[in-house]
């Protein structure tokens, strides 16, 4: 992808210009292309690049390794729809995750963007360092495999969200939309309220 497009699609995304503007300089075939991309249910991989494009790094590429290009970070992205019954609450997950592997990040303590999208559209993005997790993720990782390790096994889903986030003491917020109070019933209550009291 362009670096031109992929700066549209962030500046769209972000609430910067509006679809009227997108549709009036290009085209809606653009406008259209570029929806169905940002609420893909299959693939997150538009959505991760958009919130490396607002934090300021690359985004890798590849499915291996971590998700910023040449940098440990990772990036837990979130869409739902305004016709969903869900709400965001800075939810993301860590698949296939084994003691190994958590020694691994425990080692690079990655930093992890949470950023979450309503029809595609950028509301937020926290940062939490790996470390400040390490315990919620260790404690289920012991729930699954109270022995250690078991050789082809994976604890298939390590989740988290605002609950697990509001108690780490190196939380910080990236970004936040400017008119998010017109989205509030498609927030968690806790999280809208750190975001509103914590944005500058």
């Amino acid at each position: 992808m362009s670096e031109n497009l992929i700066k549209l699609v962030t500046e769209y995304s972000k609430g910067s210009i509006t679809k009227n503007f997108i549709n009036h300089k290009y085209n809606s075939i653009m406008m259209d292309l570029m929806e169905l991309y940002l609420n893909d249910k299959n693939s997150s991989t538009l959505r991760q690049i958009i919130t490396c494009e607002v934090i300021g790094i690359k985004s890798n590429p590849n499915k291996l390794g971590y998700d910023g290009y040449e940098s440990k970070d990772e990036i837990k992205p979130k869409n739902i729809g305004s016709d969903s019954k869900k709400k965001l609450d800075a939810g993301g997950n860590y698949t296939d995750l084994t003691f190994k592997r958590h020694n691994k990040y425990i080692e690079d303590n990655p930093n992890i963007h949470v950023s979450g999208f309503i029809d595609g559209l950028l509301m937020y993005v926290l940062k939490i360092p790996y470390n400040n997790l390490q315990n919620h993720f260790y404690s289920k990782l012991v729930k699954k495999f109270p022995n250690g390790d078991v050789t082809g096994s994976y604890l298939r889903s390590a989740t988290f969200n605002f609950n697990n986030l509001k108690l780490c003491p190196e939380l910080t917020i990236e970004f936040v939309r400017n008119d998010l109070d017109n989205y509030t019933k498609f927030f968690q209550k806790d999280l809208f309220n750190y975001l509103k009291n914590n944005s500058i």
